[in-house]
């Protein structure tokens, strides 16, 4: 691609497309059309990349562009690309790029486009806003798949954006957008049941979001010190037994009356619960610091608890499993200052 410059429409021009409009507006792209369903916020979107031509119509948007960024919902990915080559615009030369994390480049490979480079550019990144996803997406990392030529575009499109890129099999997506959608959009949710865990035990909701954001910033602080399994913490990591059989009772004693998402079910909190500790449970023994002991009573319980079972209370446990002794006393010491 070398120092070229493209000729960019921005088709569905909505917080993700409006952000990266702009940043490539101020990379010494040309921005075309720019539509949107509602001539307005089209022109609020140009406003905000700073130019560009204000459109409803999709192919007059594309029409005197020679990369077409199509940033719509996936279900409308397909149908965008069969109006366009309709239209004549799936000429020799364009590109392509669909910003979906989940639809292959393939999706775009419609009749009439033969002679289109097909390029999905995935930004892994929450873009709230296109104010502040300018910013975000101004250094980001891109999930980038297509063919090599349509590769070699991506990776200079990535650069002019600051960015940095993976390059994503084509067999690989669906996973690969499970693996962004977990650890961010289901943060959001875990964050959910810690707010409603935390306004059942007394405390204020509001005091409740600064202090578990800050929780949340610190676990994140940590996998980026000590990265995964070695930032794990908590009464798993170091087989507290007890404590994790008390907060299986807590859950099922408290979650009727929580009302996450408008659905007050304690066994789904607390098979939520299991399942993850389950899963905590094996990081705890890939890190070294869970016993292989102890970590079969806490997978007993937790396998119990996930089934339905009735989680019952072993006082003298405290969490311990079998006495420990010598060097491995110590190192479980040497882990107890992590906590949580």
């Amino acid at each position: 691609m070398g120092a070229r410059r493209w000729r960019v429409a921005i088709l569905g021009a909505g917080r993700v497309g409006t952000a990266l409009g702009r940043l490539l507006a101020e990379s010494g792209y040309a921005i075309a059309g720019v539509c949107r369903r509602d001539v307005s916020a089209a022109s609020v979107a140009c406003q905000w990349i700073g130019s560009g031509r204000p459109e409803t119509d999709p192919v007059r948007a594309a029409a005197d562009a020679d990369l077409v960024l199509i940033c719509t919902p996936d279900r409308m990915v397909r149908a965008m690309c069969e109006r366009l080559a309709g239209a004549g615009l799936g000429r020799a030369g364009v590109v392509w790029v669909h910003t979906s994390g989940a639809l292959p480049a393939a999706a775009m490979a419609v009749a009439g486009s033969e002679g289109v480079l097909h390029l999905a550019l995935h930004p892994l990144q929450a873009v709230p806003d296109a104010v502040r996803g300018t910013e975000r997406l101004r250094g980001a990392w891109y999930g980038i798949e297509g063919s090599p030529e349509a590769l070699a575009v991506g990776r200079a499109l990535v650069a002019d954006l600051q960015g940095r890129a993976v390059e994503v099999p084509a067999e690989g997506k669906a996973l690969y957008h499970a693996a962004a959608s977990v650890v961010s959009n289901y943060l959001v949710v875990l964050m959910a049941v810690g707010l409603c865990l935390w306004q059942r035990a007394g405390l204020p909701r509001e005091q409740g979001l600064a202090a578990l954001v800050q929780l949340m910033r610190s676990a994140l602080a940590g996998m980026e010190e000590r990265g995964v399994p070695g930032a794990l913490t908590g009464p798993i990591e170091r087989g507290d037994v007890e404590t994790v059989r008390r907060h299986l009772r807590a859950l099922a004693e408290a979650a009727p009356e929580t009302g996450v998402q408008g659905e007050a079910q304690g066994a789904r909190l607390v098979e939520l619960y299991a399942g993850l500790g389950l899963a905590a449970v094996e990081l705890a023994r890939e890190k070294g610091s869970l016993p292989e002991e102890v970590a079969a009573q806490l997978r007993a319980v937790l396998a119990e608890a996930r089934h339905g079972g009735r989680v019952g209370s072993h006082e003298g446990e405290q969490g311990a499993g079998a006495p420990l002794e010598g060097d491995e006393a110590a190192g479980r010491e040497n882990h107890r200052v992590d906590r949580l």
